[in-house]
């Protein structure tokens, strides 16, 4: 059986004023009709039934979603007591599932996907590779450009397999790298971006669990033994907290030695700013692209989304404009990464809150 675990407890602090507290970057119609979470889910439908789709998440999230996605069971909506970064939320996902031997596919719920074929070819054989071999799979993401904000995978020789998906031992992970760095990856061409997407059997990850991070592991027996003595909803709010707060890269990814990673031949973007939206919308003659009510008179290069106002601009250009009910942003289009401390600010005064929830 395939379990797919979709990971999304994220705040999209980037994507403020329209991500909030109850409604994240994941939950937003940002880049198509549909928002991130419902796109993530409907690239699934020939890889894991709606049955064996475990969302992970907190209380805050959980109504909205169970909006969203009304196919899904609603007690596979499982709400996180606090934050504990990816490896416990991995083990909390483990936890429900009925197998060893299942599969899980684990993957965030915020990316942008367009060839959805090419994603359930590669994640198919990834997953006819993890039901005979003791691995642990990751996709690693073809590098377009010598990025700063991804991790990245650095790969050796390919294995013998027998799937069209190119599989390949892994040498080490790196997390984000300056410039220089990144540079150099991308013309050695050993590097993959790291997706964020693993694939393995429950038992491969348990095994790993107990073998790395000892302490999450006695945390996820404990969560195991809840489930079946009925009592999980009373044992979860102890147990969670005292998880350690870890991602899966850094608790077992690069500490094991039989990882690999499986080459996507999919199209693939986390879709992490405002300034990464622009690719997907037509621009105008100026190279504006507005999604909402938008008039300009000498503007260029502007990235403008708005729910219901009339945007209208004079003379500017290099802007990202986005107007909701109750904020307004403006922000120089190179220092859309920085949106992020705009939430900080107005988390750090209670008078703000309200524009933040």
């Amino acid at each position: 059986m395939v379990y797919a675990v979709i990971m999304a407890g994220g705040k999209g602090e980037r994507f403020w004023p329209k991500s909030r507290m109850k409604t994240p970057k994941q939950l937003l119609a940002i880049v198509s009709d549909n928002t991130m979470m419902q796109e993530t889910v409907s690239r699934l439908d020939n890889i894991s039934q709606d049955e064996n789709i475990l969302i992970i998440t907190n209380s805050i999230q959980s109504e909205e979603i169970r909006k969203q996605l009304p196919s899904v069971p609603p007690e596979n909506i499982i709400s996180e007591p606090c934050g504990r970064n990816t490896a416990p939320c991995i083990a909390l996902a483990a936890a429900f599932m009925k197998n060893d031997d299942d599969v899980m596919v684990v993957l965030p719920a915020d990316h942008m996907i367009r060839n959805k074929n090419m994603f359930q070819k590669n994640i198919t054989d990834t997953i006819n590779m993890a039901k005979k071999t003791n691995a642990l799979f990751t996709i690693g993401i073809n590098p377009l450009f010598p990025a700063t904000g991804y991790g990245y995978i650095h790969f050796k020789e390919q294995i013998k397999s027998d799937t069209e998906t190119e599989m390949c031992e892994v040498v080490e992970f790196t997390e984000k790298p300056d410039l220089k760095k990144a540079k150099e990856f991308i013309e050695s061409g050993e590097y993959y971006w790291n997706s964020g997407i693993f694939i393995w059997r429950k038992s491969v990850f348990v095994d790993s669990l107990k073998k790395f991070m000892p302490d999450l592991y006695e945390g996820y027996k404990k969560i195991l033994s809840s489930i079946k003595n009925g009592n999980y909803e009373e044992k979860i709010q102890e147990i969670y907290p005292q998880l350690p707060n870890i991602s899966i890269d850094y608790g077992i990814m690069e500490k094991a030695d039989n990882v690999l990673v499986a080459k996507s031949l999919f199209d693939w973007d986390d879709v992490g700013s405002w300034d990464a939206v622009g690719k997907y919308f037509e621009p105008d003659d100026n190279q504006n692209v507005a999604k909402g009510k938008f008039v300009e008179v000498d503007s260029k290069n502007c990235i403008v989304f708005s729910d219901n106002k009339l945007v209208a601009t004079v003379g500017v250009q290099n802007l990202i404009i986005v107007v909701t009910d109750d904020a307004v942003l403006v922000c120089d289009k190179t220092r859309s990464q920085d949106v992020k401390e705009i939430v900080k600010k107005l988390g750090s005064k209670p008078e703000n809150q309200i524009y933040l929830s």
